[in-house]
């Protein structure tokens, strides 16, 4: 009798988990183009994200995880990665080879993402699921990780 309810849940409930592409999605946020013009996360559909949270330029977490993604821009780059900064305090020019993108309105974004922290950091897959939020720097080797082993990326590996 176990075996036959496991086996029966097993069955309800394998189609949900298998529809269920985009279990956690990622608040949509704004930024503003070098023409002036808005664009949405929503917009970025099958790009991978990395949005950094920080009160401004000078905060040590901060550019602890500039350098880190700094180390791994060049595998980040052949993923496709875009970089987002929210700056909660003050905004001012990153001091980085790796071209950031501001986001508008970073306590906004900091709130919708749960991150009440100084420092934050989310990674968006390009499914647009929010694959990992933490207040701590990730390396860049993890970064590289996170984004590698989405599921969207996991989906597209897998043999039919």
């Amino acid at each position: 009798m176990k075996t036959f309810l496991k086996t029966a849940l097993i069955f309800v409930f394998l189609p949900v988990t298998l529809l269920a592409n985009v279990v956690r999605p990622a608040p949509n946020f704004t930024w503003q183009n070098i023409d002036h013009s808005t664009s949405t996360l929503y917009s970025l559909n099958g790009r991978p994200v990395i949005l950094i949270v920080t009160p401004n330029v000078k905060d040590y977490s901060f550019r602890s995880q500039l350098r880190e993604i700094q180390s791994a821009y060049q595998a980040l780059g052949t993923a496709r990665v875009l970089a987002f900064v929210a700056f909660t305090q003050s905004p001012g020019r990153i001091p980085s080879n790796v071209p950031y993108i501001i986001v508008s309105n970073g306590v906004r974004v900091a709130s919708s993402y749960g991150i009440t922290e100084r420092f934050g950091i989310a990674f968006i897959g390009c499914d647009g699921n929010l694959d990992y939020v933490s207040n701590k720097v990730v390396s860049g080797q993890r970064a590289l990780d996170i984004i590698r082993n989405s599921f969207a990326v996991q989906q597209a590996l897998r043999r039919n």
